[in-house]
This record gives structure tokens, sequence and C-alpha cells, in this order.
């Protein structure tokens, strides 16, 4: 039986585990299938490389959350090579996993696979010493905009409800930042978003002049045969 490297052994991956872990830890968590898709590569080969990694005491054994595929989720031992400091560990609950899922599905719909391609909110917690739930999910480059973006997966949210979600999140994106892209993997349509964007921007509540607002469906952006337009360019 092969043991776990303790956690003061300094694990050297390949490239390619190297990007596997980044992303893991950048998004605490993810599962098989979408993690070969991030990595354009097999699930068996993810699988293989999974095994290792347990291994190595770089990830926790696959983790049962609901029906699907298990996840993989990071150790404190490769938080602690990523970040360079140890946080506690953490494990994907069952409201969670539907949005994390959906988040990382966004990431790689993006093309945003690259090491600094995305800044994922886990990062930008940390960076900026947020306390609570960071106001959206990650940050890119579009075009040659910086672009903040928002995954809901909500289901029939109020309408004031839907309003401070959407004033918060504009907020936080234009400082620092250009835009956000929302994205609407539950019930709450690109329609509705448009709407309450125009009017919480004709009461002056939020200053979209500087800071463009896009909202486009989940299935649409994850869907290769779709071309959606956005105002920074084909995704």
């Amino acid at each position: 039986m092969t043991g776990t490297a303790p956690d003061d052994e300094y694990f050297y991956p390949t490239g390619r585990e190297s990007c596997a872990i980044y992303a893991l830890v950048q998004h605490r968590a993810m599962q098989p299938d979408v993690l070969a898709d991030f990595l354009g590569t097999g699930r068996n080969h993810v699988y293989e490389m999974v095994a290792k990694l347990r291994d190595s005491g770089m990830v926790h054994p696959l983790t049962k959350v609901s029906s699907g595929p298990k996840w993989i989720v990071p150790t404190r031992k490769a938080v602690a090579q990523v970040f360079g400091h140890r946080m506690p560990d953490w494990a994907p609950s069952r409201l969670w996993s539907a949005r994390g899922r959906a988040i990382a599905q966004v990431r790689i719909a993006l093309g945003a696979t690259g090491y600094y391609d995305w800044e994922s909110e886990r990062e930008l917690r940390y960076t900026n010493g947020f306390r609570g739930t960071f106001p959206y999910d990650g940050r890119l480059t579009l075009g040659g905009a910086l672009v903040a973006v928002k995954v809901d997966g909500g289901s029939d949210a109020a309408p004031s409800k839907l309003a401070e979600t959407l004033a918060r999140t504009i907020r936080a994106a234009a400082d620092p930042g250009d835009g956000l892209l929302y994205v609407c993997a539950g019930t709450t349509e690109p329609a509705t978003v448009r709407t309450t964007v125009d009017a919480l921007t004709r009461h002056g509540i939020i200053d979209t002049s500087a800071t463009r607002v896009a909202a486009v469906d989940f299935d649409d952006l994850t869907d290769p045969a779709i071309p959606v337009l956005t105002p920074w360019g084909v995704a």
C-alpha cells in the first residue's frame, strides 16, 4: 500500500499537475470531468493523476457530495504550496456544489485556463482581506478589459433582491475593473438582469458609463456551437 507524503514534504509536480493543483486550489474543489475539460485531457488520465496527487498528500480521497461525479478536494498542503500559507481544511457542500461546478465551467468556456488568466474569488478575498461572501466569482481580461464574472444559480429572486445583488456586484466590479459579465445559470433570465440594470442606472443607483454590464445565459455560454456576443468580443 502506498503511503501519503507528510505535509512538510514539498511536492514537485509536472507542468500538467501544477496546472491541476493551482486550479483545484483556486476553485476549492473540482469534479474529474470538469478538470479533464480544464486540462484538455481524458478522464482516465485525470484519475491517474489524482491517484498520484493523493499519494503525495496534495488531494483528499475523492469526496461524494450528492448525485453526480465525486469531487477532488485539495489538502491544506496543496493550499499552502500555492498560496504560501496554510488555510483550514475545506469540504464542498450540497448547496455549494452546483454553483462551484458552474463557475469552473464558465471559466473553461471563456478560455481562461492559463495560470494567470483567471483570478478566483478565493484569491480575491485573500488579496483584499475581504470578510464574508465576495461579490463576484472571478476576474479575467476580455478584449483588453478587466471583467468580473458573476454566476447566478439562484431561483426566482425577488426583484428587490436581484437589484441589491446587481448594485453590490457592479460597484465591486468597478473597483478596479471595466465590466461585469453576469451569467444566468438559474431561473433568472438575462433579459431580467438587463432590465434591472437599466432601472438602477436611470435612478442613479449605479453608474454604467465606465463599467459595462453584460448578461448571458449559462447554457449558451458553455455551448461551443453558440457564439455569445459581449461588449468585449465573442465568448
